[in-house]
């Protein structure tokens, strides 16, 4: 049953609302442009304001679901399951030939079924860091490394699970930006208000 939920959550993750809002409403695939990435910052950059936030809700809420279901069907197993099943699912889509996002959106939600406080502190982290530097890249891995360090936390205290979820989905988040990371270092990254 376990691995099943896993599967049925990667499943959900794979439905990519980038690619599908640009294809029904723009008639154009979001990964064609920009960072070709299938993510909320790439949306905002080339289809405007409102497809973004569009695709940054529904992003969010597909990790949200899967981790709340799993959370009250198998505790804090069915929470990992789900969260990084829908994480997985939405950087390597299977419906869209494994061409997905970073999963920074999706992990927020996965974040916020865990506990909203947690998720409010990593949106916090986000927006200071971005407030900063104009740079998402830069604010989404300093996200990423803040679950690492309280995935950490939780594996002084043995909570494995949930340190696992931190563990894996702040890791996965930070390589997925690892051409973010090496622009930022060259000084080449793009920063909000550029196309």
């Amino acid at each position: 049953m376990k691995f099943i939920f896993l599967l049925l959550s990667y499943l959900v993750g794979s439905i990519s609302w980038a690619i599908i809002l640009g294809k029904i409403f723009r008639k154009e695939d979001i990964r064609d442009f920009g960072s070709g990435n299938a993510g909320a910052t790439n949306v905002l950059r080339t289809f405007g304001k409102n497809f973004a936030i569009a695709t940054l809700l529904l992003d969010t809420l597909k990790g949200f679901l899967p981790s709340m279901i799993g959370y009250k069907l198998f505790g804090d197993v069915g929470l990992l399951l789900g969260g990084v099943g829908a994480v997985c699912g939405h950087n390597w889509p299977i419906y869209f030939n494994l061409k997905g996002g970073k999963g920074i959106a999706t992990s927020l939600g996965v974040f916020i079924a865990l506990s909203p406080l947690f998720a409010l502190t990593l949106i916090l982290i986000f927006s200071i860091v971005v407030g900063i530097t104009k740079m998402v890249s830069l604010g989404s891995i300093a996200a990423a490394c803040t679950s690492v360090i309280k995935g950490i936390y939780y594996l002084v205290t043995k909570k494995y699970e949930v340190a696992a979820l931190l563990i894996i989905l702040g890791a996965i988040a930070i390589w997925r930006h690892r051409s973010n990371i090496h622009r930022i270092r060259m000084g080449q990254e793009s920063k909000l208000g550029k196309k």
